[in-house]
């Protein structure tokens, strides 16, 4: 197992990316709820660039075209309540702008 680096903050926010061994498994879709309420119960500053990286990455790894693309993306609720607008990143010259570099 790695040696993974812990910063004990409190109240700190902690980033992870979730995906399955098996990528065309259904199960992250089939239980998008439990996924999306452990969501709602995060809320730090920082969490809005993690947010917009979990949503430009689908487009930067060539799965969708446009950030609208992905159905099951919480994108979809962010504009539903005015978060962001509908054509956001649409300009994909801001890539590099939303966290890890190739």
């Amino acid at each position: 197992m790695p040696n993974y680096r812990r910063a004990f903050v409190p109240g700190g926010c902690w980033f992870f990316t979730v995906n399955l061994l098996e990528r065309r498994n259904t199960l992250l879709v089939d239980r998008i709820e439990a996924l999306r309420d452990a969501m709602q119960r995060t809320d730090e500053p920082d969490y809005a660039r993690h947010v917009e990286y979990c949503y430009i990455n689908p487009v930067k790894h060539g799965l969708v075209a446009g950030v609208r693309d992905r159905p099951h993306s919480s994108f979809h609720r962010d504009v539903r309540v005015g978060i962001f607008p509908q054509d956001w990143a649409v300009d994909m010259g801001r890539i590099g702008e939303f966290g890890a570099r190739d």
